[in-house]
């Protein structure tokens, strides 16, 4: 018998295991579905941000947006972008799933720097740099959609 106020030990070594063993053991790879649904998604949600960046650099560049709104709306963008893409670091790909993750961090990190190469023209008042940047945009975002397409 256990003195009052202690536990016996069986149930201390089952209230353990329950509650530190499935962590501790850490999550299954997502099967094949899963993982294309999670890469679609994050693919889907840079592409709508890097949209946005090509808006709001183009506005700045045609005159329709002030610098400080045009940065606003980049800078928001990129740490977007940037999210979709953390989003997508921190899955376990299924067995065969490491293709399909290397070409979407790919197309992830090249929409990433264009936003940010849009952001940092902008703020500089480079025009000619915000051209640029703009045409990486457009790219990058032609890059996602046509992945995306592919993965529906």
């Amino acid at each position: 018998m256990t003195a009052p106020g202690r536990a016996r030990p069986a149930v201390l070594v089952a209230v353990l295991a329950l509650t530190v063993g499935p962590s501790a053991c850490g999550s299954p790879a997502p099967d094949v579905p899963d993982h294309r649904d999670a890469v679609v998604t994050a693919v889907e949600a840079a592409l709508g941000d890097s949209r946005t960046a090509l808006l709001a650099v183009d506005a700045w560049r045609d005159g329709d947006a002030t610098t400080a709104y045009a940065a606003v709306v980049l800078r928001e963008s990129a740490t977007a972008v940037e999210g979709a893409s953390s989003e997508l670091t921190g899955l376990t790909p299924p067995p065969g799933g490491e293709d399909l993750r290397s070409r979407a961090e790919d197309a992830l990190s090249d929409a990433g720097d264009a936003v940010v190469a849009a952001r940092v023209a902008v703020e500089r008042d480079d025009r000619h740099g915000a051209a640029d940047a703009s045409a990486a945009v457009a790219e990058a975002s032609a890059a996602l959609e046509r992945l995306a397409e592919g993965l529906r």
